[in-house]
């Protein structure tokens, strides 16, 4: 999703890590904000998978955690259903901005063809 940002904003980036950073806040920047939530999910779930993959093993060294298997594997199946459900709403909640930015490119060529139109000699 980093990169989704960079391809469609890469003015805002600049700003971001430029000389403008408090520079006021455009319909640009309120676009990448959208994007912001999102990518916070994914880290998040990253995060997790890797952290429960590491801890895994070693957790399968613990005696006290074999009596709780079946507890466990209640909870990790719980865990996996609600990182599987995160992951689905991040990627969801990509696509919404991704639309807006269509329908500006749509609204945009409609209207150069109105001013192409309206221009004497065609």
């Amino acid at each position: 999703m980093g990169a989704w940002i960079a391809l469609l904003y890469p003015k805002f980036l600049v700003q971001l890590f430029g000389k403008e950073a408090g520079a006021k806040q455009s319909q640009e920047s309120r676009q990448i904000t959208k994007l912001f939530r999102p990518l916070l999910y994914s880290t998040l779930v990253l995060l997790v998978v890797t952290i429960v993959s590491f801890a895994a093993p070693l957790a399968r060294q613990i005696c006290y955690l074999h009596d709780n298997a079946e507890l466990l594997r209640s909870l990790s199946y719980g865990t996996l259903a609600l990182l599987t459900s995160l992951q689905f709403w991040a990627v969801i909640l990509t696509l919404v901005p991704a639309d807006t930015v269509k329908e500006t490119l749509e609204q945009e060529a409609i209207r150069n063809k109105v001013v192409d139109r309206m221009k004497p000699g065609k």
